[in-house]
């Protein structure tokens, strides 16, 4: 399993060369139930905020 990449510098790099995908993935999720794209990116921004806040830090939900 690879490590989670967390160098903003970096990602923005990469966004920037994977803009043609990223727009072709936008225009994909329009056409889904956004209710259900909420709810999956919820769950892996919860999944993902674990693994870069410190282990003994409160993770305040916000909803």
């Amino acid at each position: 399993m690879s490590s989670l990449l967390t160098d903003l510098q970096v990602i923005g790099k990469i966004a920037g060369e994977k803009e043609s995908e990223n727009d072709a993935f936008r225009a994909f999720l329009q056409n889904r139930d956004s209710k259900a794209i909420d709810s999956i990116v919820h769950e892996l921004n919860d999944s993902i905020a674990r693994k870069l806040i410190a282990p003994n830090a409160v993770i305040a939900a916000g909803r």
